[in-house]
């Protein structure tokens, strides 16, 4: 069970700021109403690029709204409200990032809510609050830097020669670093597991060939999701998958150099397949039963333990089933 189960908000929200919020309520459980305008195509960040799901199908939106769910609702028409009000009867929270003056007007304040619920809580994210001369001022990316001073710092088309600081570049030049360090890091798994394939091999040629397909199993997930982090960084799809080759052939050189050296030091295999062993137990547990991250509960524990120690039972009585002939 997640900590905010039970727990329900309706969200009148817009693009980023608001659903980003939201999105963390309902990862930890909570049921998230998000309630968009019919009149204008709903929130607006669906029209928002890229679309690698299907055309129209805007991922942006997806990031910021994951484990929502949705209804259209004019809150400008009385059967709107009486909609709202009906949903505000059972909900424990109502979030907005609209415009400081619009809540007010559509009814979302406290004031107009507690007759239906005393009980709700109402939280509004605007760029210059709810009261004082700027309220009602829209609030957004492009206003945000001209009045911090950001568009000041990157030029003016009039004036192609003027010294200018790219502040998008430089956000972009460091996502393709992170890129660059997930490749970097994914060549050196590689390598090791190649190492791995290689000590097991030297023990016994049925123990590695198990060893490759497990490593392989684990290894396609996270080859393709370096290839999605990649792309996200601002690599083509061509790039990205050549990066993602030569991390994955480190592996190969990994297992040609573990063979050779392994051969000189017997001694050490033992103990690298005792580290690879554990590695195994940690991704089977860890990353290919992505439900044990939601339960967190004793009960759910104890279940998970006990199936792990069964696992490492059922290996043993294996193992000497087979010394026994």
């Amino acid at each position: 069970m997640l900590p905010l189960n039970g727990v329900r908000v309706l969200a009148v929200e817009q693009y980023g700021a608001g659903p980003f919020g939201t999105m963390f309520l309902a990862d930890q459980g909570a049921e998230v109403i998000k309630i968009e305008n019919p009149n204008d195509g709903g929130d607006m960040s669906r029209a928002v690029g890229p679309y690698f799901f299907a055309p129209g199908d805007s991922e942006f939106f997806h990031s910021f709204n994951r484990n929502k769910k949705s209804l259209t609702l004019d809150l400008s028409r009385p059967e709107g409200q009486a909609v709202l009000h009906d949903l505000v009867r059972t909900a424990d929270a109502l979030a907005s990032n609209l415009r400081g003056d619009v809540p007010a007007k559509l009814g979302l304040v406290y004031e107009n809510l507690k007759a239906h619920n005393p009980k709700i809580v109402c939280a509004h994210l605007s760029a210059y609050g709810r009261t004082g001369p700027r309220a009602a001022w829209p609030g957004f990316d492009y206003l945000m830097q001209a009045e911090a001073g950001y568009f000041a710092l990157t030029g003016e088309p009039v004036h192609p020669r003027q010294p200018t600081e790219r502040v998008a570049r430089a956000v972009h030049d460091h996502s393709r670093r992170s890129g660059l360090l997930i490749v970097i890091g994914d060549a050196i798994h590689n390598t090791v597991d190649g190492v791995a394939i290689a000590a097991a091999f030297l023990t016994d040629a049925r123990l590695g060939v198990i060893t490759t397909l497990a490593v392989i199993a684990h290894e396609i997930p996270q080859e393709v999701g370096d290839f999605v982090i990649l792309l996200h960084a601002g690599y083509t799809k061509r790039k990205a998958l050549l990066l993602n080759l030569l991390a994955s052939f480190t592996s190969v050189a990994g297992g040609i150099a573990g063979y050779f050296v392994l051969q000189q030091t017997q001694a050490a295999v033992p103990y690298v397949l005792a580290v690879s062993a554990a590695s195994f137990i940690y991704i089977a547990v860890a990353d290919l039963i992505p439900d044990m991250h939601r339960s967190v509960d004793a009960r759910s524990t104890a279940w998970q333990v006990a199936l792990i120690a069964v696992g490492v039972a059922t290996i043993a009585l294996l193992q000497e089933i087979r010394a026994g002939h």
